[in-house]
């Protein structure tokens, strides 16, 4: 599939935006910021190496929080 410019600035467009959303949710209560911030930058994973880096980061990070939590309630139980 050959990526066209128009595709290209319109998935920028679309990731940016999530990202500053994403930021601002982390100020708001009523926004899910962390939700939108890792949307972003899956969207721009799809054109940008950076993007990919922080986003398999994320997830690892978030792998590795939810095995914790798990744990930690199975001691509680």
């Amino acid at each position: 599939m050959t990526i066209t410019p128009f595709r290209k600035l319109f998935i920028g467009i679309l990731g940016f935006t999530l990202l500053l959303v994403g930021l601002i949710g982390l100020l708001l209560p009523f926004l899910p910021g962390w939700l939108l911030i890792i949307a972003g930058l899956a969207v721009l994973s799809t054109e940008y190496v950076w993007a990919k880096r922080l986003s398999d980061g994320a997830r690892k990070r978030a792998t590795t929080i939810t095995r914790r939590r798990r744990r930690s309630d199975d001691l509680a139980a």
